[in-house]
């Protein structure tokens, strides 16, 4: 009996390391860049935020400083990526129960690939949420990744309605 991999499957694995070695780097270089970008700036892909453009409803879940927390987001993007949350809401172990209207939210970056930045305001002055995304090939969803804020790990998902 021959217990030796095949020369296929060491080339696959081979190439499986490969990729994720290169795309390691990727995100790296993601969560060292700047995240903010200023109201107006129009360097975001048009055509991913004219797909994008329209009402929204974001779940989220995870840990912050609140303990275990979920929240939702009602909200609309207009076709720069600038968005207005139309409700929110927030239920926290330690914090409560909050309900909020009327903040401004937006698309901070956005990759020719729909991999991008998006910040969300918290219900409690001067505080953000950003999450890396990425939007699905129909553009009619996306996911979110647990935030970069030490101690705080919500992510989630986004629909479009």
């Amino acid at each position: 009996m021959n217990h030796r991999p095949s020369s296929g499957r060491r080339r696959l694995v081979g190439v499986a390391v490969l990729v994720l070695a290169l795309s390691s780097g990727t995100f790296t270089e993601a969560q060292d860049r700047e995240h903010h970008r200023e109201r107006g700036e129009t360097t975001l892909p048009r055509n991913i935020l004219k797909a994008l453009k329209g009402d929204w409803f974001a779940s989220l879940s995870g840990s912050t400083g609140c303990g275990v927390t979920t929240m939702w987001f009602q909200f609309h993007l207009d076709e720069t990526g600038h968005g207005l949350v139309t409700q929110a809401s927030r239920h926290s172990y330690f914090c409560g129960n909050t309900v909020t209207s009327g903040s401004l939210m937006q698309i901070d970056s956005l990759n020719p690939d729909g991999s991008g930045v998006i910040s969300f305001p918290c219900d409690i002055s001067g505080c953000e949420l950003s999450f890396t995304f990425q939007v699905s090939h129909n553009k009619q969803m996306f996911n979110m990744t647990a935030e970069w804020v030490d101690f705080n790990y919500l992510a989630g998902l986004a629909v479009k309605q």
